[in-house]
């Protein structure tokens, strides 16, 4: 989808859709607050990205907003289709890989792509360290935090633990000097 960011530049449609630049998010998370940001973990998360997103100028490239390996139509011998264009925008080429690593949990869908090695064939054909990843899962594990798990209650504790996990990794993995 990535190699569709020129073309779809040039439609009339590129007008409509968002641009969701790594900082934006993260300042979309601030300003949404709520009691996550009360949190230590996710409140040290949020602090130690703000300088780091602030630096990181990757260009951004068209995207469905998903990544979701189900969306893809196979033919058995290769790609003939996508569904689901409903996030479609403009974002950070490698932060949709983050989603593989938060529900690697899973045992069908997210889950294979990293136990299939996936997110880090992605990563080692484009060049992207850990390093340069982990700001990427950072944001992506508070951003998923918040949106969608609550801070306690046994409900939804396991993807709550789990995706805490994730973020701890991704914060040991930051160099905050980044820029």
């Amino acid at each position: 989808m990535h190699q569709l960011t020129e073309p779809i530049g040039y439609e009339d449609v590129a007008k409509e859709l968002p641009e969701k630049t790594m900082l934006s998010e993260l300042e979309g998370i601030i300003h949404r607050g709520g009691p996550w940001l009360e949190v230590g973990l996710f409140s040290e998360a949020v602090q130690r990205l703000l300088p780091i997103m602030a630096g990181i100028q990757t260009p951004l490239v068209f995207s469905n907003g998903d990544y979701n390996p189900l969306n893809f139509l196979w033919d058995g011998k290769s790609l003939i289709g996508w569904i689901d264009f409903t996030g479609a925008c403009f974002e950070d080429p490698h932060i949709g890989f983050a989603k593989f690593m938060i529900w690697a949990f899973d045992s069908y869908g997210w889950g294979a792509g990293v136990r299939g090695g996936l997110v880090e064939r992605y990563l080692y054909a484009r060049d992207v360290s850990r390093s340069d990843f982990a700001p990427r899962l950072a944001l992506r594990c508070v951003w998923r935090l918040q949106r969608d798990t609550s801070v306690a209650g046994e409900k939804d504790a396991f993807q709550r633990e789990a995706i805490l996990t994730v973020l701890r990794h991704a914060l040991a993995g930051l160099k905050d000097n980044h820029l």
